[in-house]
């Protein structure tokens, strides 16, 4: 069970659930907020954190601040908002593109970026960003007031994330252990 998944031959990001695609639709519409706000660029190249903060007001707190980077050490090159749906389970991940599991999410990033991102789960506050990654709160309340204008409160959207992202994560980590026991016994048989 995939959340999202990449259409390699169109090359864009596939939406399986409706919160995914209402996401999408949203900061595909909010964009031109963001150029009206006078700035010269999208949701993910300096943009990312304006939409992950419009989220996670949108959502009174619920989702938090999320970041990648290149490496741990290093400042996010991408922020977005977090939902975790358990402890022990892979987080819910969701930007401009709309929603995915971690792993998904990574893989995205992966494939357009190419690059080799780590994920921070939740962004620690007094870390320092990269410079072309902007904030602009007063942007971030205006996207955040448009979700609740286009799709209605958080809330009302919060049980069905969590079950479907714990759907998908059971079956992710299933699938991973799976995985794992058959490489060991393809390893075993190793001379």
């Amino acid at each position: 069970m995939y959340l999202s998944f990449i259409d390699t031959t169109e090359r864009q990001v596939v939406n399986q659930t409706p919160f995914g695609q209402a996401i999408a639709a949203i900061a595909a519409q909010a964009a031109d907020l963001l150029h009206d706000a006078g700035h010269p660029f999208g949701w993910h190249d300096g943009g990312c954190r304006i939409l992950a903060e419009a989220l996670q007001t949108w959502s009174e707190g619920t989702l938090q601040l999320g970041c990648s980077g290149r490496d741990q050490a290093g400042p996010p090159s991408h922020f977005f908002a977090v939902l975790e749906t358990q402890p022990g389970m892979p987080s819910l991940c969701i930007d401009a593109d709309g929603l995915a599991l971690e792993h998904e999410f990574l893989e995205k990033i992966r494939f357009f970026e190419m690059s080799h991102e780590s994920i921070i789960a939740v962004y620690p506050g007094d870390a320092p960003a990269s410079a072309e990654i902007i904030r602009d709160p007063d942007l971030s309340a205006r996207v955040a007031a448009l979700c609740s204008e286009r799709i209605g409160p958080f809330q009302g959207w919060r049980a069905d994330l969590l079950q479907r992202g714990l759907a998908a994560g059971q079956e992710y980590v299933a699938d991973s252990a799976a995985d794992a026991e058959r490489m060991a016994a393809i390893d075993g048989m190793r001379l």
